[in-house]
């Protein structure tokens, strides 16, 4: 199985097409090239820049060129001329002159590394990673990376003025830390992945001894697909080598993707905003940053996500059980079901790519995600006979049950006592009971087997108090979860699709009611009865 896997990571780190570094990143860097050539035709600046660039080395040139200020400029410059020739995008002039000079002299190095004192970088020269340092904040890229950073950034993560100084060094050991752990599981396609990264920074400012742990909305990592070649890591992921080398590999993979879909032919701009196909993540829990429904672009970018991801803890889990000498934090047995539920997310959104694309994809693209299959199924060549949309949609409920509960006992009791807000609390659980028993009757039904929901519907009418109340709702919930799962034998290896669609009910209708219930508890707390009840202490 081992060598399997080897020869899967082989593939994906060498595919001709898809992953061959020396191939991909200067079929990229060319795209970039020709951009500047034809913003050349209009604007005298890029054609200095052009000039300069054809007198320069092409290892250094496509250095400047994959810049991710300069690259993502570029291509921005690039489209807005293609709307309006004779335009001057902002800003433009001094973007070219910098990269102009970074080309000068014994040291050929794209922009970002001009000037840094003492640059820190993750993997082997010459396609390495740049960690910020000290000495940024104010010459132009840095202020283009800002600007660039705040237009695109997902909401509510501010860029701060950390980021732009020096990384401490405890910071630094922790990313080398991750990044050797990536290489020893993956040693070919680590190095493939992190070429396409040519920044990584840390956002917040980290303590390393802070566990990497949080509710489902705080998050890890992130990156930007239209900008190119940046990776953000949050600080708390720093403690744990293993978060942080997920999120390394997760996010170079995006950034892989983004060089194979600007240098090659891959989606069509359909992909990006198609209504007609939409795919379901069900595992996400919705929210501004967790769209529950995706479009064919994000569709082909988790899925070849998830596959690297399920590769890396497949071959780690395996690794472990040879014996080999891994970063403590992990055994085979959690490696091995992080594997399962990133390679049945990666299984799930290339089939649902497969099935429902049409002209989001191009020839290219449908060769890609065709391939990106097959190595899914190389990597995992027994998966579970189930279909995994029952496991994914049970992956965001066990992940939702505990926030519901422990949110439901720290309701104030000055709060709970309230007659709205006592209704509301038993309606909510209530109702969670009456989908474990409708969901427990149907698969008998269908010829299930396996004990009853421990609670009958109308037991919320006879109890008082928050906690029986957040404990019936826990063992409520467990039940679904257990009742449900891979091993369970109430609806066996295939659900039906009235069970399946049962539990998408269940995980969306209590989401809903639960964030109506809090919204209600809020309004009843800004009311002048509730204030006066409060200010008396009654």
């Amino acid at each position: 199985m081992l060598e399997n896997l080897e020869r899967t990571e082989d593939e994906l780190a060498t595919h001709a097409s898809f992953g061959d570094v020396g191939v991909v990143l200067p079929r990229t860097a060319e795209v970039v090239r020709a951009m500047v050539d034809d913003l050349a035709i209009h604007h005298p600046e890029a054609r200095r820049f052009a000039e300069r660039l054809r007198g320069t080395a092409l290892s250094a040139s496509h250095r400047v060129l994959l810049d991710p200020v300069i690259r993502t400029r570029i291509q921005a410059a690039a489209l807005a001329q293609m709307r309006n020739a004779l335009s001057v995008p902002s800003g433009l002039a001094t973007l070219l002159e910098v990269a102009s000079a970074s080309l000068e002299g014994d040291r050929q190095v794209s922009p970002l590394e001009v000037d840094a004192p003492e640059p820190h970088y993750l993997g082997e020269p010459p396609l390495q990673t740049l960690l910020w340092d000290e000495g940024r904040a104010e010459d132009f890229i840095a202020s283009q990376y800002r600007r660039l950073y705040a237009t695109l950034a997902r909401p509510g993560i501010a860029l701060g003025n950390q980021v732009l100084q020096e990384m401490p060094a405890a910071s630094r050991t922790r990313l080398v830390e991750a990044e050797s752990l990536a290489r020893m599981v993956l040693p070919k396609l680590t190095p493939s992945l992190l070429a396409h990264v040519r920044v990584l920074a840390v956002l917040g400012r980290p303590n390393p001894d802070t566990p990497a742990v949080g509710d489902e909305d705080e998050w890890i990592s992130f990156s930007l697909h239209p900008f190119f070649g940046a990776i953000w890591v949050s600080a708390k992921s720093l403690a744990n080598p293993w978060v942080l080398a997920e999120s390394l590999i997760h996010e170079a993979a995006h950034n892989k993707l983004s060089d194979l879909v600007v240098a090659g032919e891959i989606l069509t701009r359909k992909a990006f905003a198609s209504p007609e196909l939409r795919v379901p993540a069900w595992w996400n829990t919705p929210g501004p940053d967790h769209p529950i429904w995706w479009a064919g672009e994000r569709v082909l970018f988790a899925g070849h996500a998830y596959a690297h991801i399920g590769l890396f803890y497949r071959k780690a889990a395996l690794l472990l059980e040879r014996g080999e000498a891994l970063p403590p934090g992990m055994e085979a047995g959690p490696l091995a079901t992080k594997a399962r539920k990133a390679l049945d997310k990666s299984r799930y959104l290339l089939r649902c790519l497969m099935n429902l694309a049409g002209d989001e994809l191009l020839d290219e693209g449908w060769e890609l995600t065709r391939w990106l299959a097959g190595a899914v199924e190389s990597i995992d060549p027994h998966p579970p006979r189930r279909d995994p949309t029952l496991s994914l949609l049970l992956e965001r409920f066990d992940r939702e049950t505990p926030s519901f509960v422990e949110e439901l006992a720290k309701i104030p009791d000055m709060l709970a006592s309230d007659v709205c807000v006592s209704e509301l609390i038993r309606s909510f659980v209530g109702e969670q009971i009456a989908f474990a028993n409708r969901i427990h009757a149907l698969a008998l039904e269908e010829g299930g087997k396996g004990p009853p929901p421990p609670y009958k519907n109308d037991v919320v009418h006879h109890l008082v108090g928050l906690a029986p109340m957040a404990g019936l709702l826990q063992e409520t919930r467990r039940w679904v979860s257990d009742s449900l799962a891979a091993e369970g034998s109430l609806v066996g290896a295939e659900p039906s699709v009235r069970i399946t669609e049962t539990v998408v009910e269940l995980v969306d209708h209590g989401r809903r009611c639960w964030e109506r219930m809090r919204a209600r508890l809020r309004v009843i707390q800004r009311t002048p009865g509730f204030q006066r009840q409060l200010a008396s202490g009654s």
